[in-house]
């Protein structure tokens, strides 16, 4: 079925923080990406149902500079408080508003470090800058989840890019963002050591999460759902014909394209001469 990917980043001034405590920071976006979701969509003007949602933790870039932030896969729709219909987004490329969305996920995210001790840590020009967030349909699940899936399981830094050391400098490849070239970079060992042990999460992390009705202790959930996908994918295909209406005639057929006799090249319509309106002499 259709899906939608929501996108959560972390403000730059907030990074180091993330760094510096990172199991804290780092589950705190998990769960307060999910909870800013599950809010906006129980509203009855974007969906006004329960979503089911697939968070996967991705904390670096392609360099391996710290950027944290969550991908978020989810199905288009919701499934309605009464468990009676599956609700569809008002448009196809469209699930939540982006702006109201950001607003939540800051304000979950300020109230889920303040009992950790965090905030004094955090400089106080990261709270009031606007908190990126995006989302865009991205097909079916099947389609978006094998160019998801090396950027959460793999290391920051696979063997393949890493060339060889020479004079106390690791020169490594890269892609800059937008880009499909290779890019050459050299870092001192002890920087690029630093930077690649920055991304190794702590023990016992668990980066892909899920939610909502995709939980694993909602399983039986779905088999009440499924039936709801087909009976809205229904209401989507055209209604029969009815006896009162005359039936449906077949588009009419295109006609073959005619080919000159000579040169059996396609002959091209450029103008339609109008019928004379004497006889001829």
């Amino acid at each position: 079925m259709p899906s939608f990917l929501v996108t959560f980043t972390l403000p730059e001034a907030l990074r180091p923080v993330a760094r510096s405590h990172q199991k804290c920071l780092d589950n705190a976006l998990l769960q307060t990406s999910a909870a800013a979701l599950q809010v906006l969509s129980l509203d009855a003007k974007p969906l006004g149902g329960q979503i089911g949602m697939g968070g996967g933790l991705h904390p670096w870039t392609r360099d391996m500079a710290s950027h944290p932030h969550v991908h978020s896969l989810i199905p288009a729709g919701a499934w309605s408080p009464d468990g009676a219909q599956w609700l569809a987004p008002r448009y196809e490329d469209w699930l939540v508003p982006v702006r109201a969305l950001s607003h939540i996920f800051r304000g979950k995210c300020k109230e889920k470090i303040a009992p950790a001790n965090r905030l004094e840590h955090a400089p106080a020009h990261g709270w009031p800058q606007a908190w990126v967030t995006h989302c865009e349909p991205v097909g079916t699940g099947t389609e978006v989840i094998p160019s998801l899936a090396p950027s959460i399981r793999r290391i920051a830094m696979t063997n393949h890019r890493s060339e060889k050391r020479k004079d106390g400098y690791v020169p490594f490849r890269c892609k800059a963002s937008g880009s499909k070239e290779w890019q050459h970079q050299t870092l001192p060992a002890h920087a690029f050591i630093r930077r690649f042990l920055q991304h190794v999460l702590p023990q016992g992390f668990i980066p892909v999460r899920y939610y909502g009705f995709l939980r694993p202790t909602c399983r039986n959930v779905l088999t009440h759902i499924r039936p709801l996908l087909s009976t809205s994918a229904c209401h989507l295909l055209p209604p029969p014909d009815t006896p009162n209406q005359p039936p449906r005639q077949p588009p009419p057929a295109t006609p073959p394209a005619r080919q000159c006799t000579t040169g059996r090249g396609p002959l091209v319509l450029i103008q339609q001469l109008s019928r004379p309106t004497r006889a001829p002499p």
